[in-house]
This record gives structure tokens, C-alpha cells and sequence, in this order.
């Protein structure tokens, strides 16, 4: 299972961006970077021990890659570690150079699928979170703990997860999910989700990026599993 740094959307000011992280051997796995997330990684040192560090996107918006310069730095000067950054687009390059980050100080895994260390997979596939970026969610295949989904930011399930998920493909879902209604769909509300989840799946399936309207209990009133620190 995922560990958070932070499981708020954008606009909530309490609980932090919403980052996750696992281990595997002397490797961690962070998934995203916001704004909040690396102070949050420090409090928590969960770089003690690591030789390798990768770091996987789902898109460039500030609250999942707001830190990301002071992560790389911080890594390679601190802790003498070169991280792995996997991402599908070279836009994240140009991000780093604008924030003083040079491309011998960080490795990048472009594409759609990728091979990362300690047998760990991801495949990526677009989201619908907004047009103006890239956006993008992921199968997360890791190794004693079967596949998962991550959807980053997204205002809908994949017809094609939601029905791999219920043929019980997926140990688990990583859904947003907003309490506000918010037009275009920019994110997933809790009722919409409430509603193509039949009730024997619905604790396989973890809230996150939450926003002020929707609290950890209303997410367990309606069966599902709020992300927690």
C-alpha cells in the first residue's frame, strides 16, 4: 500500500499536496511532488537509506511538482543520490532548466511505459483533468502487492480501468475525489464515484486529493478509504 506526505487538493490549505511514497529495498518511489511534499519527505526522512530515488508524474501542475527543483538539489548535493524522474513528456526538462536544474543532475524516463528498479512497472495513460498540460494517470505494478491504479488528477475513470477493476484486476484504486461540484469535470465528486462502485469494491478504493468540502468521514459514510498521512 502507498504512504502519503499529503492528501489535499490545490486550494486546501490543511492537509498538504497530495504526494505518496513506497519502498522497495534501498529504493524509494515517490509519486508526485507538490509544493508541500518535499518539506513533508524531510519531517518524515524517508530518504534515510535510500541509494536510488524515482520520482513519477502524473503532470505539471504545482501542487504534484512544486518542489520538485529543491527535491533533485537537495538529493543529489545532500544525500549524493542522482534521482530518476519518469514522466512521459520532455516538458519536465524544460521546468527543471527554468528552476535551476541542469540535466546531469537527474535522470528522465520519457514514454508511456517504463521498466523501474525492483521490478516496479508503469504505464501511463491521459487523463481528463484539464487542456491546457499534459495530464495523466497510471497502472502501478509492484511486486508482492499485484497492479494498482493511480489517477493523478483526473474528473473520470477509464471505462477500460473501471472495468479491469471490477474484474479484479487492480489490488487497489487511487481515485480524486472532490466534494465540490466543480464544471468541466476537472475532478471526480464523491457521488459520481458513489454511483459506478458497487458496494463489495468500494474499500479497494482510496480517496485522495481531497478538497475542503469533503472530509475523511464522508468518504468513510460512503464506504471508501480516505487517503492518510
Amino acid at each position: 500500500m502507498l504512504r502519503f506526505l499529503g492528501t489535499g487538493s490545490a486550494f486546501d490549505a490543511f492537509r498538504c499536496d497530495t504526494s505518496a511514497y513506497f519502498r522497495r529495498g534501498e529504493t524509494l518511489f515517490m509519486i508526485d511532488c507538490g509544493s508541500t511534499a518535499f518539506k513533508c519527505a524531510l519531517r518524515k526522512r524517508i530518504f534515510e537509506g535510500a541509494s536510488r530515488v524515482c520520482i513519477i508524474l502524473t503532470h505539471l501542475h504545482m501542487d504534484h511538482c512544486g518542489s520538485l527543483s529543491q527535491l533533485v538539489m537537495y538529493l543529489l548535493y545532500k544525500c549524493g543520490v542522482k534521482p530518476t524522474i519518469v514522466f512521459p513528456d520532455r516538458d519536465v526538462r524544460e521546468l527543471l532548466r527554468i528552476t535551476g536544474v541542469g540535466p546531469d543532475m537527474y535522470d528522465h524516463i520519457p514514454g508511456r511505459g517504463a521498466e523501474l528498479p525492483e521490478g516496479v512497472r508503469v504505464r501511463y495513460m491521459e487523463s481528463s483533468h484539464v487542456d491546457t498540460i499534459n495530464c495523466y494517470s497510471f497502472e502501478l505494478s509492484i511486486p508482492g502487492e499485484g497492479e494498482i491504479y493511480y489517477s493523478g488528477d483526473s474528473g473520470a475513470i477509464p471505462k477500460s480501468v473501471l472495468d479491469k477493476f471490477l474484474a479484479g484486476g487492480y489490488t487497489a484504486l487511487y481515485q480524486d475525489t472532490c466534494g465540490e461540484r466543480i464544471p468541466g469535470r476537472v475532478h471526480l465528486n464523491i457521488e459520481d464515484l458513489y454511483r459506478i462502485i458497487p458496494q463489495d469494491k468500494r474499500d479497494m478504493v482510496h480517496c485522495i486529493h481531497l478538497d475542503p468540502l469533503l472530509t475523511e468521514e464522508k468518504v468513510r459514510r460512503r464506504g471508501f478509504v480516505p487517503a492518510e498521512l
